[in-house]
């Protein structure tokens, strides 16, 4: 076992370690002068996982990534209690019920008003890749081009 992982001193003695504390660093090593196998340490087979606490947490309820109507509702409510002033339901109230993320559920819809809001360039580059590909046939346009050609007589 190592000194690093001594649990009575934690991260401690590394802090010192780190910091440059002079006196705090001998004095945690004097306090570590006595016989460091007769302490006692806990048996890391008998700790429960970290997963059987995680199963036993409750959990916050799920943050939608769209706006349904029922999270329009939702904010009718924080509104009122914004209204009466009453900040801790209201706060309680946005920790139960959280607002979406996005109103729509497309990651790569980017709003009217930003796309307006942004440079020149900026705007050039992104109506290009929102350009739709047109087919074309080739064999089209000769046709095209023998339509328009005078017919010798």
């Amino acid at each position: 076992m190592k000194i690093s992982e001594d649990i009575e001193l934690g991260s401690g003695l590394n802090r010192l370690c780190q910091r440059g504390g002079g006196s705090d660093f001998s004095l945690v090593l004097a306090m570590l002068a006595q016989d460091f196998l007769s302490r006692p340490r806990f048996d890391k087979t008998s700790l429960p996982e970290a997963s059987e606490y995680v199963q036993a947490l409750p959990h916050a309820p799920k943050v939608p990534t769209c706006a349904m109507q029922e999270d329009w509702e939702h904010e009718n409510q924080a509104s009122r209690y914004a209204h009466q002033q009453d900040f801790t339901a209201l706060r309680l109230w946005q920790c139960m019920h959280p607002s979406p993320l996005s109103q729509f559920d497309n990651k790569k819809r980017i709003p009217e008003e930003v796309i307006a809001n942004c440079g020149w360039h900026a705007q050039q580059r992104m109506l290009k890749s929102q350009e739709v590909l047109i087919e074309t046939d080739e064999t089209g346009l000769f046709e095209v081009i023998e339509a328009l050609q005078p017919k010798a007589a």
